[in-house]
């Protein structure tokens, strides 16, 4: 407790500017109870198949849910009870690391057979029993409508092929109203199950 000087160095090529912010450290404590989640909400997003890579094992197999569990055990022990999901591939275009092509896969999979779009929901479905088996799928946010890249990625004839878009246009509202008219009623069915 008390007013604590911290010290933060700003830096860019051989330019350094330093700048003290003061700090005031409250007598105040989380209290000890199971039910804290009803105060304080934590909300991480997850990457799971970032450790996937890394541990080279196959997204979503029992393996890699064996290294989720001990990765995902202190957002738990937090209150973490929310569960992030792709939609659409690479989201953030690229911002993210990752080894492949697409940085941040898409939990559902989009394809396109002629003129008609369906959806792969294996690794979503697994992901979100798996959270939901663990405690942490109170919520399931789900993100992105509107990716960093303004496109589509699909599956056509195995090929992931990129479609750019510009926001509300009539492709875009078409697209997207055929994946929201089909997630919907993929959830509705997971429900009743």
């Amino acid at each position: 407790m008390g007013l604590y000087d911290l010290p933060i160095v700003f830096s860019q090529k051989e330019e350094k500017k330093e700048v003290v912010i003061q700090l005031n450290v409250i007598d105040k404590v989380m209290p000890k109870s199971k039910d804290y989640h009803q105060i304080f909400e934590c909300e991480l997003w997850q990457y799971p198949y970032r450790i996937a890579e890394y541990f080279n094992v196959e997204p979503f197999s029992q393996e890699h849910f064996l290294y989720l569990k001990k990765d995902l055990l202190f957002y738990k022990e937090l209150g973490g009870d929310i569960t992030t999901c792709s939609i659409c591939e690479d989201p953030w275009g690229g911002q993210t690391y990752g080894n492949s092509e697409i940085r941040y896969p898409s939990m559902i999979k989009w394809i396109k057979e002629e003129n008609n779009f369906s959806f792969d929901y294996q690794d979503f479905d697994k992901w979100v029993s798996w959270m939901d088996s663990q405690g942490m799928a109170r919520k399931i946010r789900l993100f992105s409508i509107s990716p960093w890249h303004e496109g589509f990625y699909f599956y056509e004839n195995n090929r992931l092929i990129y479609e750019k878009y510009k926001i509300g246009s009539e492709r875009f509202n078409k697209l997207w109203q055929v994946f929201l008219i089909d997630l919907y009623h993929h959830l509705k069915e997971k429900m009743v199950e």
